[in-house]
């Protein structure tokens, strides 16, 4: 009988024990794995400041006076455009189809609503300036795999 109760105690203390590892182990994930996140996302996710997946990339961005983003049939001319809070923005659609340049997150376009344009038909352009600082994602509303990030400085 005895030998029934020590083998009962050693199984309940190995559970014990496996359990605590979870406990901890996931812990340390939920700590440590956060900064991690926290670091990527530096911009944060409010409506004054977003910032795009690849951060990095918009921090080497020159934000100038004007800048031109040209619409083609394949889409933005670049990945990325600077200009600087209040600098004017030309939207030149050079595609044969419409464009409606509009922020992320597609379908709402909340994340910078300045940024959202009227229709423009082929060979059209509109020239406005955002004031919002932060680095957003728009896109085409009609051919929303067509992307770019605009960053205002």
């Amino acid at each position: 009988m005895e030998e029934n109760n020590s083998n009962s105690i050693k199984f309940v203390v190995l559970m014990v024990a496996a359990v605590l590892l979870i406990v901890v182990g996931g812990l340390a994930w939920m700590v440590f794995g956060q900064k991690d996140n926290d670091a990527d996302d530096t911009g944060g996710s409010s409506a004054t400041n977003k910032t795009s997946s690849n951060d990095s990339d918009s921090q080497s961005v020159v934000a100038a006076e004007s800048v031109e983003i040209v619409f083609t049939d394949d889409g933005f001319d670049k990945s990325s455009y600077g200009v600087k809070s209040g600098g004017e923005v030309t939207v030149k659609n050079n595609s044969s189809g419409d464009l409606q340049f509009s922020s992320d997150d597609h379908p709402t376009h909340l994340d910078d609503t300045e940024l959202n344009l009227e229709v423009l038909a082929a060979g059209e352009s509109i020239t406005f300036s955002p004031e919002t600082t932060g680095t957003w994602g728009v896109h085409d509303h009609l051919h929303d795999q067509f992307t770019t990030t605009l960053v205002v400085k």
